[in-house]
C-alpha cells in the first residue's frame, strides 16, 4: 500500500518491486528449509498466435511480456547458479544447492486482460485446465548428479 504522496491509500501490484521474490531461494537460510524445486505456473502467454492490432491489444501486450520478463529476470539468477554448481564454478552442499526449475506454461490463447477476470466460469474453466496441464511439473527429473550435491 502506498502511504505517502498524491497516490497514498491506494494499492500497487508486485510489479513495483520484485515480483516474483524468486531469488530469496538461493539465499541459505531459505536452503536450509531443503527447497529443491520452484514450480512456476504461467499466467500471461510468452507467445501470441496473432499480433496486436490495437492499440488497447498492443498495451495489453506489452503488460504481458513486461511481467513475463519479471519472472524470467528472478529465474535466470536460480539457473545461473545451476549452471555454477553443474560446472564446478561453485561447490554443492555449501551455501548454494540447485533447485529444479517445472514451468506449466499457459498455452490457451486467452483474451488479452483474461489474468484479471474473476467469474466463477472463467475462474473453473482455468482450474481445469489447470488440473490437465499440470502433468509437465510431475515429469521425473534428469540431472547431473554433480548439481545434486
Amino acid at each position: 500500500m502506498v502511504l505517502k504522496g498524491t497516490c497514498a491509500g491506494t494499492y500497487c501490484d508486485g510489479a513495483w518491486s520484485t515480483n516474483p521474490p524468486i531469488n530469496f531461494l538461493l539465499e541459505e537460510s531459505a536452503l536450509k528449509k531443503k527447497i529443491s524445486q520452484l514450480w512456476i505456473v504461467k499466467i500471461w502467454p510468452m507467445i501470441r498466435a496473432e499480433l496486436p492490432k490495437t492499440h488497447l491489444q498492443r498495451k495489453d501486450r506489452k503488460g504481458e511480456l513486461w511481467q513475463n520478463s519479471l519472472v524470467e529476470h528472478e529465474v535466470g539468477e536460480i539457473e545461473r547458479v545451476n549452471r555454477w554448481l553443474k560446472d564446478g564454478t561453485i561447490a554443492g552442499g555449501g551455501k548454494y544447492r540447485h533447485i529444479t526449475i517445472r514451468r506449466m506454461p499457459m498455452t490457451l490463447n486467452l483474451e488479452p486482460g483474461a489474468g484479471f477476470v474473476n467469474s466463477e466460469s472463467f475462474i473453473r474453466e482455468m482450474m481445469a485446465y489447470g488440473y490437465s496441464s499440470a502433468r509437465a511439473l510431475y515429469q521425473p527429473v534428469r540431472r547431473d548428479v554433480r548439481a545434486a550435491a
